[in-house]
């Protein structure tokens, strides 16, 4: 009888041990694809703002012009992506993109006005 109650306790402990692995895998799969899913989406964000950047220079619009078109072609990219996003999400990753845009702009700016090394 001794047996089997260690045979029990290891039984019961294995259970444990493997439902245990079981919830963090599946918490760190969910986790991954999250983080997937951020980064691709941060990807067409930033695509969609330089798009719309070199498209409304071409085309004359607006500041206000060119974040309406940013938000409509980001909806249509991520769709295609299989994304689902909410709209204050959308605004969130398509403002980020263009304040990291118009930041790399000011230090291009800030490169070219400063003079160069003389060897």
């Amino acid at each position: 009888m001794d047996s089997n109650l260690w045979y029990n306790l290891l039984l019961s402990i294995l259970t444990l041990l493997v439902s245990t692995a079981t919830a963090f895998l599946a918490k760190w799969l969910k986790a991954k694809f999250s983080a997937q899913t951020l980064t691709t989406a941060k990807t067409i964000a930033t695509t969609v703002v330089e798009a719309m950047e070199q498209i409304g220079a071409t085309l004359g619009w607006n500041g206000p012009t060119k974040y309406a078109q940013a938000i409509t072609y980001f909806a249509a990219l991520a769709e295609k992506a299989g994304i689902s996003l909410s709209a204050d999400q959308v605004k969130a990753l398509i403002e980020s993109a263009v304040l990291i845009l118009n930041g790399t702009w000011l230090d291009l700016d800030q490169e070219e006005a400063s003079p160069s090394p003389t060897a």
